[in-house]
């Protein structure tokens, strides 16, 4: 199929959702196909009326599925993009003509037995904002860009964690599961966050700190979620930039304002970046970059534009870097990146930081990868070869 025009559509949430959206946008101009974009996804009647208007017969959408829009015209090619672990809704095997994932399925939690169409993995890609320049003289030893949830609200903590005793609170538990997570010094892949591992695990806590019986029911069933969301993220985040400090106090954090409710990281808390041109600058002018990723996803947009300016960082080994979509299926560690465990991330970064020709080496090396095949350019082929692939 020989398209010149695609239509691209995701909800707007952050800066990060946007870069996609856009980034393949300007992926696909290079490419020679117009992209006409919407940050949000339509209702079907001006969905249709969106490709009548601007005569597309082929549409890209993150995180939705043909299933979930049954009006659309046949005549129009959908292509679903999943980049979160499947909810409900999308349970039900994609029936888009092309369906994308952000990482392996398996790992996301998506059964593609039955799927129908063509699959495959399509990572994000890196702009030309990363690309742009070398590296520059450094500003501090470590810089971490991301998201960590502040402290849960005190009206959540005070409630009761089980559906009929008013102890333990939430609260008590979070902290019984804090103690446990900082003591096995582990963190949760997708695997442990996405089955029935993690509800178990807080279960375990409480028999043992609390005596509560295993099936005792939860209050809310949304119990796991808060714990995925608020508690799991916020501590891998918290093992990782603790383990830094031990070694230099040169840091920079980036991200939404909760760094600040925690008093230890308002010292080293800088702003929310959302031009590709700001995070870029952060990139290029620190000495270790950090990436922590809980659900083990190492082919994150941050890994990839931070190899993109030639820099060198730090990424959390995980059981899935090997499997399709993984990190080492495109990446070498110690050629491209640097590893590490969180026991052996104060030690790792030591090292490295000590060793500036090296980490220079590593960054060159990871950039020329990027050029080869990681840019959105190259993703936007990627979709425009898969779509001739249906027609062929």
């Amino acid at each position: 199929m020989k398209i010149d025009k695609i239509g691209l559509f995701g909800k707007r949430l952050t800066s990060y959702d946007d870069a996609m959206l856009f980034g393949l946008a300007e992926g696909f101009r290079r490419c020679g196909v117009e992209p006409f974009t919407m940050t949000r996804l339509l209702d079907p009647p001006k969905l249709l009326s969106f490709c009548k208007y601007h005569t597309v017969s082929v549409i890209l959408e993150i995180n939705r599925t043909r299933n979930q829009i049954p009006a659309l015209s046949p005549s129009i090619t959908h292509v679903a993009w999943l980049q979160d672990p499947v909810t409900p809704e999308r349970r039900e095997p994609s029936r888009s003509e092309i369906t994308y994932y952000l990482t392996s399925p398996d790992v996301l939690g998506y059964d593609t037995t039955n799927v129908k169409g063509l699959t495959g993995i399509l990572y994000t890609g890196v702009s030309t904002a990363y690309l742009a320049s070398p590296p520059a003289e450094p500003l501090s030893d470590f810089s971490f860009v991301g998201y960590l949830p502040g402290p849960l609200p005190a009206e959540w903590r005070s409630q009761p964690m089980l559906a009929n005793m008013p102890k333990p609170t939430l609260g008590e538990v979070v902290d019984a599961f804090s103690a446990w997570y900082r003591s096995a010094r582990k963190t949760m892949t997708f695997g442990d966050l996405h089955t029935s591992r993690l509800e178990k695990q807080i279960r375990d806590v409480m028999a043992e700190a609390f005596g509560v019986p295993f099936g005792a029911p939860f209050r809310h069933h949304n119990i796991p979620l808060v714990f995925e969301q608020y508690v799991v993220r916020a501590l891998d985040r918290m093992l990782v930039i603790d383990a830094v400090l031990t070694v230099s106090k040169s840091m920079r954090i980036y991200g939404l304002p909760y760094w600040t409710l925690w008093e230890r990281y308002r010292p080293y808390y800088r702003k929310y970046l959302i031009a590709a041109d700001d995070m870029a600058f952060v990139y290029r002018t620190t000495r270790l970059n950090l990436h922590s990723n809980p659900n083990g996803f190492g082919m994150h947009a941050r890994v990839l534009d931070c190899m993109g300016c030639g820099q060198a960082i730090l990424v959390n080994e995980s059981p899935y870097d090997q499997l399709p979509g993984g990190i080492r299926t495109e990446f070498e560690p110690h050629a491209h990146y640097i590893p590490y465990t969180v026991d052996t991330l104060a030690e790792t970064a030591q090292r490295w930081l000590s060793d500036e020709k090296e980490r220079r080496y590593i960054g060159e090396q990871a950039r020329k990868i990027i050029l080869e095949k990681h840019s959105w350019q190259h993703r936007a082929m990627q979709i425009i070869d898969d779509l001739q692939r249906i027609e062929s």
